[in-house]
């Protein structure tokens, strides 16, 4: 129980950006069948995606565009834009693959997240093991127990990296919002562009302007 309400606390702004009741990641976390479970999860990183680089273009009106595109371009979009890293990237690529994989194949239904991997080839569960690897607490751990925790593993990387995501674009949109604040107060303190004036022209009138206020604090023991 304590870790559903730190996992609540966690996603709590999130959740509200995405619009999703709070206990929604937690229902995830519950969710015993592996199809509804993998598929949930999907979702949501999906939705974080898309969120976070709306946020993070601070484009509002390209919100619709972003969701529409696919998961794999906006995990490459992310990783461009330096919102996640080379490992982070493989890691939300991998849910993405899974569960296409396994979701889009209805013989997997009544098929356990366990089950579906086991049944890969040895190649894929390496390929899987290798990616997911940086996020395993146990780092002596063996594609074997890898496979075996496979849901728990899974789950708790997501949910980790997400709110990691999300908070170093909160944290740069803060900063955005700060130094949009800033000049916004410097403004005020220029000349008005005048209205016969072209871009250049005014260019130089405000490095005239903020030379002669330089040189008056200066001389008067402000600056």
């Amino acid at each position: 129980m304590k870790f559903q309400k730190i996992l609540k606390i966690a996603f709590g702004r999130l959740s509200r950006q995405l619009k999703v009741d709070e206990d929604f990641i937690v229902d995830i976390h519950d969710d015993e069948n592996s199809w509804s479970f993998i598929s949930k999860l999907a979702q949501l990183i999906e939705g974080v995606f898309t969120q976070t680089l709306t946020q993070r273009l601070d484009e509002p009106e390209i919100f619709d565009a972003i969701s529409n595109l696919s998961q794999a371009t906006r995990i490459a979009l992310a990783h461009d834009l330096k919102i996640i890293d080379k490992n982070q990237k493989f890691l939300f690529l991998t849910i993405a693959e899974i569960r296409n994989d396994y979701i889009h194949n209805i013989s997997n239904v009544n098929s356990s997240l366990k089950n579906y991997l086991s049944d890969l080839k040895l190649d894929r569960k390496k390929e899987i093991f290798k990616r997911l690897k940086p996020f395993l607490n146990d780092k002596d751990a063996t594609v074997e127990s890898f496979v075996e925790d496979i849901r728990d593993t899974l789950f708790l990387a997501c949910a980790l990296e997400m709110v990691k995501m999300h908070g170093n674009v909160e944290e740069l949109d803060s900063e955005r919002k700060h130094r949009k604040f800033r000049a916004e107060q410097a403004e005020k303190l220029l000349p008005k562009k005048s209205e016969e004036s072209i871009n250049v022209g005014d260019k130089f009138a405000i490095l005239e302007h903020i030379k002669n206020a330089t040189d008056v604090l200066k001389k008067n023991g402000l600056l």
